[in-house]
């Protein structure tokens, strides 16, 4: 497997992880379900699905804590 297709296969199995989950995850939640990507690459991920405008974060629905939603 390349380098591009290892994160492809990351970057998509990220987005589907959120949307299997309406309510939204948090950073902290993906990087225990994800944890051989570790925080920056994990970071990188969820910047270039947010970039892409796959993804966004909600602030709102639970003060205190940001989520991420596909």
């Amino acid at each position: 497997m390349t380098a591009k297709t290892a994160t492809a296969s990351s970057r998509d199995n990220v987005l589907s992880a959120l949307r299997e989950k309406p309510e939204g995850l948090t950073s902290a939640e993906l990087n225990a379900r994800f944890p051989r990507l570790g925080y920056d690459r994990m970071d990188d991920i969820i910047q270039a699905l947010y970039d892409d405008g796959l993804v966004g974060l909600d602030t709102v629905s639970e003060p205190g804590r940001a989520r991420w939603k596909a």
